[in-house]
This record gives structure tokens, C-alpha cells and sequence, in this order.
């Protein structure tokens, strides 16, 4: 492929290198048998409002489009599904989302892969005004989020909160769910209400594998803390599961009183998904004392 050429026939403006991302793209797309309209709808939502850059990058796009139809490259077109509005989410995403539509007010974190990006997104994402009215008044509020000096400190300042009646939760992985081992036991004995460990499962053991998927830990969440306890413990099999299974977490623990684990895998809290909108019928945070 003449990346340069190809660049330089369609813009004057800088280094032709600027535009090799949006030139593979657009020739990828183009055999593929994309219509070129999506493919420039695409430009221009990546570089909303910077008129001149969606304008240089779309004669990119059309010169690509061009290259492959003079070479016969262009890919029969791909039929257009009608599927419907579709929300592109990752398994973070949704465990954050569906956090928020039951209740979450505070949540602590110390920073490790792949737990952290669940809560930068909650502070970036408060308040879901398009699920339901009555998150308007989170606008007020919010969600508290800490980041802790550790993990020992992440869960027992989420319990501190629970005690206080605000619901509660912590996101971690392997490594820093083995230093909240006391803190769950603490939170099992004093019948801590609402806490939710979020547990991101990758690679191990100790903090080697970071980057590496795993889902061994079912044992540690089912006996973590010595002595016994009840704790509830269940996991998502997809990122559409971790919106409902994030908010009725939060359910359970309130209702029952005991830590509830929720697991994901580094996998799935990465992975992005294309999930239908969200069921309004399923949204709703249970009172105490409700079942």
C-alpha cells in the first residue's frame, strides 16, 4: 500500500505519517465492504467540533476508498442490520454502571490492573440521568470515591461507610483481595451492611501477571478470612451481567447484611461488548427488609 502517496493526493497539511492510522483504517474498512458514509461517520464522531481535522481525514478516507476500488480490493457491501440503539461497553463499564442504578455512594480503590479503570469511571460518570429520574439527585451528591493508601485500607473504609448506612463497595484484583482478607472477615463479624467487594481476577499468583487473565480464584472468595462466615459470592459471564449482577450485589448485601464478592475476569472487564439498552424493569434498589 503507497501510504505516502496516497496521503499526499488527499492532503497538503503536515507530515503524511499523521494520517497512516486513519488511512489503514479506511482501507481495511474499504475491502471489508464497509460503506464508505459509515466509515466517515466515524471520522467525524471521533474529531467532533475540529472541523479542519475531520475535513483533511475524510479526503484521507475517500482517497482510501478510491485505491481500493481502482485495485478491485473493494469487499462486496456489508448488508445494514437493523439492531436497534446499542451501547458499547466494557465489563468495567458495566460493574460501574450498574453500581450506580443501585445505589452506590462510596467507593475506595487502590490502584491495580485491571480493578482501577472501574472507578475512574465512576467519578467521570456519576449520575446515569438517561436510565432512570431518580438518579437526578445524584447530582446533589454522587459517589465518593477514595483512592487508599492500600488495600487493607480500601475495604475497611468501605465498611466504615456501610456502618454509617450509605451503600458501599471496593474493586480489586487477586494480589490486593489477599490483603483484604481481615477487613472481609471484619466486615462477616460485625455484619457489615451494605459492602461489596468487586474482585477483577487475572493471572497469578502474587502480582506477576498483571496483564494476563485468570479465573482461579473461586476457592480464595468462597474461604477468604479464617474462621467461618456467610458471604455471598456469585460471577458475571458477560458485560451485560456485570450492570445487573453490579446493582443487585448491592441488593444483597443490603438485605442480607454479609459482604457479597462479585467476580469478573480481567477478560471480560476488558472486553467490549455491544449490550441491548438498558431494561428498565430490572433497575431497582431493594430496602432493607425488602426480599
Amino acid at each position: 500500500m503507497p501510504f505516502d502517496d496516497l496521503v499526499n493526493s488527499a492532503v497538503k497539511e503536515g507530515p503524511a505519517s499523521r494520517y497512516f492510522n486513519t488511512l489503514g483504517a479506511a482501507i481495511t474498512l474499504g475491502i471489508a465492504g464497509l460503506k464508505v458514509e459509515h466509515t466517515i461517520e466515524g471520522v467525524k464522531a471521533v474529531f467532533a467540533n475540529k472541523e479542519q481535522v475531520v475535513k483533511l481525514n475524510v479526503a484521507v478516507v475517500q482517497a482510501a476508498y478510491e485505491f481500493c476500488m481502482n485495485k478491485g480490493l473493494a469487499g462486496k457491501e456489508l448488508p445494514e442490520l437493523k439492531v436497534g440503539k446499542r451501547f458499547l461497553l466494557t465489563g468495567n463499564d458495566g460493574s460501574a454502571i450498574g453500581k450506580v442504578l443501585g445505589g452506590l455512594r462510596f467507593q475506595t480503590y487502590y490502584p491495580i490492573t485491571p480493578a482501577s479503570d472501574e472507578s475512574t469511571i465512576l467519578e467521570e460518570h456519576e449520575a446515569l440521568k438517561w436510565i432512570q429520574k431518580e438518579t437526578e439527585k445524584l447530582k446533589e451528591a454522587g459517589v465518593v470515591v477514595v483512592q487508599t493508601e492500600d488495600e487493607i485500607s480500601a475495604v475497611t473504609m468501605a465498611s466504615g461507610a456501610a456502618l454509617t448506612g450509605v451503600r458501599s463497595a471496593t474493586a480489586t484484583s487477586g494480589p490486593g483481595f489477599s490483603l483484604m482478607a481481615e477487613g472481609i472477615g471484619f466486615a462477616g463479624m460485625d455484619e457489615v451492611p451494605p459492602l461489596v467487594v468487586t474482585l477483577y481476577q487475572r493471572g497469578g499468583p502474587s502480582t506477576g501477571l498483571p496483564t494476563r487473565n485468570g479465573q482461579s480464584d473461586l476457592l480464595f472468595a468462597l474461604n477468604t478470612g479464617h474462621g467461618e462466615f456467610p458471604r455471598i459470592v456469585f460471577s458475571s459471564g458477560d458485560v451485560e451481567e456485570c450492570i445487573y449482577d453490579a446493582m443487585k450485589a448491592l441488593n444483597y448485601a443490603q438485605r442480607y447484611q454479609m459482604p457479597v464478592i462479585h467476580m469478573i475476569d480481567k477478560n471480560l472487564a476488558n472486553t467490549m461488548d455491544l449490550i441491548p439498552e438498558i431494561d428498565r424493569k430490572r433497575v431497582k434498589i431493594v430496602p432493607p427488609g425488602e426480599g
